[in-house]
């Protein structure tokens, strides 16, 4: 439901492969729960600037989700790459992941969503901590 609800930039196209010149974000999402439905998806925006692709996002969430604590960026040149995310409700451990790259001649933008259904158990965090939402840490 969640691939379907995806709110992405104008001029989006999926495509197969990373685009020439991405390097994403090497962070990498896994749910302290189980079962969980993972999808993803990847998109080019040619033409694209990251900072005001990244920054559409925040302010265009997708299927009636949220955006967590994500503050709008300038560009920087030194900055190619970033992660974000759309999740139900703050504290939420399944949602969005958005990864946005810099790739030559546009930006690219990963999706992976995880979903839980109604068998979905998630371990308990050791005391003191807690676990981080997707795209969160």
């Amino acid at each position: 439901m969640w691939l379907d609800g995806l709110v992405l930039p104008a001029g989006a196209v999926p495509v197969d492969a990373i685009p020439e010149g991405a390097h994403f974000d090497p962070g990498a999402y896994v749910p302290p729960c189980a079962p969980i439905d993972r999808q993803n998806g990847l998109w080019f925006i040619p033409g694209a600037q990251f900072a005001e692709t990244r920054n559409w996002l925040i302010e265009h969430p997708s299927a009636g989700l949220m955006v967590p604590g994500f503050q709008p960026w300038p560009e920087d040149p030194q900055v190619g790459s970033a992660m974000m995310s759309n999740v139900p409700a703050r504290g939420s451990l399944e949602g969005i992941v958005f990864k946005i790259a810099r790739a030559d001649g546009g930006v690219a933008i990963r999706v992976e969503i995880y979903a839980f259904s109604d068998e979905t158990v998630c371990r308990t965090p050791p005391p003191g901590t807690q676990w981080g939402g997707p795209g969160m840490g």
